[in-house]
């Protein structure tokens, strides 16, 4: 019953979260969104949209992907989105051992799900999402009195900075962001140094291959940090 409960819950995060970033692609200022005062509309006629519109995965499924006012093709990443998060934050109940843990490992995996989706479409890393897993690393330190990842992660970001630096000027271009590195940073208050080593190999794999997906690798600009959660969410899936 309660799995029930959680993966409806997680659902409705994941049609918050999806809204959210479309919201922060558009406003500079998170704090002044109208994402929080303004109601829903369509994406397509702009028509306010009804609470039996928005209702995460049902809607989609009883309007059969079209929209209710004006017939139009409803995003499937909103439907899929809705599931994955549904899925983490079922993962992060069985994954936790006290409810603490199982509210960090929430908020943790949610922030994670939404850079990468947010780095997919935009290539770009917002602010407020970092802090928010900066503060959740923070006080995980401070929980498990693990002041070691600090040390590691520290260490860590400066040697992707260096790489960052010198590949930037052997290339004459940006090759990863500043986000990438901070995020790398936030990761590692997390997990120790060989784990946070072993997050970067997945990472750097699958980041590979989906670059050799691409017709012009070299051209071609690839969302890293979306490498960089999914190569996290394999290792927390198996560790």
């Amino acid at each position: 019953m309660i799995v029930s409960l959680l993966f409806i819950a997680g659902t409705c995060i994941g049609s918050f979260i999806t809204s959210l970033n479309e919201k922060l692609a558009s406003e500079s200022n998170f704090f002044g969104l109208s994402f929080f005062t303004a109601r829903s509309s369509c994406n397509h006629c702009h028509r306010q949209l009804f609470f039996f519109d928005l209702i995460p995965i049902v809607s989609y499924l009883y309007l059969r992907g079209k929209t209710r006012c004006c017939h139009k093709t409803i995003p499937h990443h909103y439907f899929i989105n809705e599931i994955i998060y549904g899925l983490l934050i079922v993962f992060a109940y069985l994954e936790a051992n006290t409810f603490i843990f199982f509210l960090i490992s929430s908020i943790f995996y949610s922030a994670l799900i939404a850079i990468a989706l947010f780095d997919r479409d935009f290539l770009i890393i917002p602010k407020t999402y970092l802090l928010i897993i900066l503060f959740l690393g923070l006080f995980n330190i401070y929980l498990t009195d693990s002041y070691n990842f600090l040390i590691s992660a520290t260490f860590m970001t400066v040697a992707v900075y260096l790489i960052k630096f010198i590949f930037d000027n052997l290339f004459a271009k940006n090759t990863f962001g500043m986000g990438d590195v901070l995020l790398i940073f936030n990761l590692g208050l997390f997990v120790d140094f060989f784990s946070l080593s072993l997050i970067l190999f997945l990472s750097s794999l699958i980041g590979i291959v989906h670059g050799l997906s691409k017709k012009d690798i070299l051209k071609t600009p690839l969302p890293f940090a979306m490498h960089l959660v999914m190569g996290s969410l394999v290792f927390f899936s198996l560790y």
